[in-house]
């Protein structure tokens, strides 16, 4: 079996387990791969991969070159299960070798004032569209932006304000609960009312093409406003929450189960919910205050 083709077989066993955006990075990253692609699975060694990714590195995607190894790992690794291989796997020693990306921290505002004049020029200056709308939930929810454009009617309780989010969609693969303050529900109301949308299974952030908002949209509708990528991405609103809860003395454990970093098993689900109501309540009133000076 060629290696693209255990790639094939690799990549569907796993198309249930990773979101639509991860299935369809890990096909762009096959195509980087196409240097092996026609070599044996079985024989396909450490000098020959480590030329497919030497030129991933020339044209200087560093990070692009990793990805794509811990890709061709993982498709060594089902073959050596599968029975088609049974050469040890050479990709950790090739892991050692590449070169080591950058690693940077997301842009994000965390001064309140400049935050709460970011604010301001997402509601004002903005067209009213989805995009408007979900860079209006964002900063109060602080999800990753992936788990919000993917937000559906049939996954909100605003009765009981509350958000219920798959784990599909989830980066650690478990359902996540989250709480949302009251301004959060009345802007869900305003969304729905004025849309007739919340129906069924819909989106809250329809695209086009009965899809959601795209995942680049969010973070051109803020350079539109002028912060760039290297000022405030839309993934930033999570650090400027997490930054200015700390600041404002909450506690960091419930902080941390908030952005879905943990689990929140220190707490009974009684005081677990109690927690986080409080945390979101007290967020959004610091936004609104924020964007009132």
């Amino acid at each position: 079996m060629l290696f693209h083709e255990a790639a094939q077989d690799y990549l569907a066993i796993r198309r249930n387990r990773v979101t639509p955006q991860t299935a369809k990075d890990q096909r762009w990253l096959l195509e980087h791969l196409k240097p092996v692609h026609d070599v044996p699975v079985a024989e396909l060694d450490a000098p020959r991969l480590l030329q497919a990714l030497r030129k991933i590195e020339l044209v200087g995607s560093n990070a692009t070159a990793h990805r794509a190894c811990t890709l061709a790992g993982g498709v060594i690794r089902y073959a050596l299960a599968a029975g088609i291989r049974t050469a040890p796997d050479p990709v950790p020693g090739l892991k050692t070798i590449l070169v080591r990306p950058k690693t940077t921290n997301r842009a994000a505002i965390t001064d309140p004032r400049r935050f709460g004049a970011l604010l301001r020029s997402i509601r004002d200056d903005l067209t009213p569209s989805p995009v408007r709308d979900a860079l209006m939930i964002l900063p109060h929810v602080f999800v990753r932006p992936v788990e919000l454009r993917g937000m559906r009617w049939s996954e909100l309780r605003l009765e009981h304000g509350e958000w219920h989010i798959p784990a599909g969609r989830m980066k650690m693969r478990r359902p996540f609960v989250k709480f949302l303050s009251a301004p959060v529900v009345e802007m869900l109301r305003e969304i729905d009312g004025r849309e007739s949308s919340g129906v069924g299974d819909g989106y809250v952030f329809p695209g086009r093409d009965r899809g959601s908002i795209s995942e680049n949209i969010m973070g051109i509708a803020l350079q539109r406003l002028f912060y760039s990528p290297q000022e405030h991405t839309p993934h930033g609103f999570r650090a400027s929450a997490s930054t200015m809860l700390h600041e404002a003395g909450c506690e960091h454990s419930v902080i941390e189960a908030a952005l879905a970093h943990s689990r929140g098993d220190v707490y009974n689900r009684a005081e677990h919910v109690a927690a986080q109501k409080a945390l979101h309540d007290r967020w959004s009133a610091m936004i609104q205050e924020m964007m009132a000076e």
